[in-house]
């Protein structure tokens, strides 16, 4: 008598798909999470440690729409390897997202070969698989049943994020010691990439009439030179008071040397409410020079995004097609709005703060990089874009020192205003070759 033939394995249903890619989104994504903020305790060259705690939730969010779309795109074929002897799809199923999960995690902090990290997320799946062969609808059902797990997974991440965030930051404020009480404020405000004569040009070619206004009404110096000509390293140097070889915060470490205080920590040790708020969400943020500030804002919801595993193939991507995040980032009325509400939570005590404004960066890089559907800029049309950001700017701190004057605190505020250094738009313009900035003292 013949045997009769094995069953079938039953077709993985679209529910099936949709709970194994949910999870295994929201799982590897929270490890990857996980993973990109314990990188930022290493700063190396173009890691991507530039992150908050934020990651831990914005990665699995992140995560799911892709994953999703990969379960969409596996069902099809999952319809085809089910009609083969001995096929298990369910299995497959976790298979294919447990390995697209292990190559989120391991090549998070970008310091694995992707030959290596495939390798290892195939060993990975491979043990995972075994371990699982014969459960597998056990826990597919398990993970389906529970799917409404997820939103509030998310929610509970962000909210404790948040309450962290705050907590941190009321028990640095109360254990602030005693400020005196004519103790002056402090506002030191940084224009990234601003060459020096933007300003102090005559009235009909001013492109900063109220920096121009500002500076006749206080002290102006002449002979003040940067320390280096890229962003870190200058205001590692403004904020310690020492050269890059001092303080560390240069190529290859990044680190700043703890022997030297910043400006944030003195000011700290006197009782002052110290808050930075930067526009520059590459070099000028917490993770390098964050030291003795009770608020560091530096980061807007899209660069923490683009700064996870998928997050970076679509930013490159978007920069080739003409959407370059050099252009984008927080404007000034932005980094305005984070400012005036620090004051507004800390009115009892004298502030020390420091704005870094990246507006003229953006607003060259922006049409050098991002020509959309207009032909390619000249070099004239991104010197024009960079004095347009100028202008822009110009306006902006002027409606900044208008509400300051408005609260009344104009008078009692020490201001200084600076550049962190320069930008050559290259010997055709009668700059020094080579352009841009970073490796010439031009």
């Amino acid at each position: 008598m013949r045997s009769p033939a094995p069953a079938a394995p039953a077709p993985v249903r679209v529910s099936d798909a949709l709970a194994v890619a949910v999870w295994t989104a929201t799982v590897f994504g929270f490890l990857e999470g996980v993973a990109l903020s314990v990188s930022r305790l290493f700063p190396a060259v173009l890691a991507p440690y530039k992150v908050s705690l934020h990651a831990l939730w914005i990665a699995p969010a992140l995560d799911l729409p892709l994953f999703l779309l990969a379960a969409a795109g596996l069902l099809p074929l999952l319809g085809v390897i089910g009609r083969w002897r001995g096929a298990r799809p369910l299995l497959i199923t976790h298979g294919v997202f447990v390995f697209l999960g292990t190559v989120t995690v391991v090549t998070a902090p970008a310091v694995i070969h992707p030959i290596a990290a495939t390798l290892l997320s195939l060993g990975v799946t491979a043990a995972w698989c075994r371990g699982l062969s014969g459960t597998e609808r056990r826990l597919t059902d398990f993970l389906r049943r529970r799917l409404l797990w997820i939103p509030a997974l998310l929610l509970a991440a962000w909210a404790g994020v948040a309450v962290y965030d705050k907590a941190r930051e009321m028990w640095l404020f109360r254990h602030l010691p005693p400020a005196e009480a004519d103790a002056p404020n402090v506002l030191l405000i940084v224009l990234d990439t601003v060459r020096r004569d933007s300003v102090g040009r005559p009235a009909e070619r001013s492109l900063t009439p109220n920096l121009d206004r500002i500076a006749a009404g206080g002290v102006r110096f002449e002979n003040a030179w940067v320390t280096s000509s890229w962003s870190l390293a200058s205001q590692a140097s403004i904020l310690t008071g020492r050269y890059p070889h001092e303080h560390g915060a240069d190529w290859p470490d990044f680190r700043l040397d703890d022997r030297y205080p910043t400006l944030a920590e003195f000011f700290s040790r006197r009782g002052y409410v110290t808050g930075a708020f930067s526009g520059n969400a590459a070099w000028v943020t917490p993770e390098y020079l964050g030291r003795g500030f009770l608020r560091f804002n530096a980061y807007l919801l899209e660069d923490l995004l683009r700064r996870t595993v998928h997050g970076r193939k679509l930013d490159r991507l978007l920069g080739e097609v003409g959407y370059h995040a050099a252009g984008r980032g927080k404007k000034a009325p932005t980094l305005n709005a984070e400012f005036l509400a620090f004051l507004d939570d800390y009115r009892s005590r004298p502030f020390f703060a420091y704005l870094c404004y990246m507006d003229v960066n953006q607003a060259f890089h922006d049409r050098r990089l991002n020509p959309g559907f207009r032909r390619r800029a000249t070099r004239q049309e991104v010197i024009e874009a960079y004095e347009g950001g100028m202008r822009a700017l110009d306006a902006e701190i002027a409606r900044l020192f208008s509400e300051l004057d408005r609260r009344r605190l104009l008078d009692r505020t020490l201001v200084v205003i600076t550049s962190d250094h320069g930008e050559s738009f290259g010997a055709e313009a009668d700059d020094h070759d080579p352009p841009d900035h970073g490796t010439s003292l031009y």
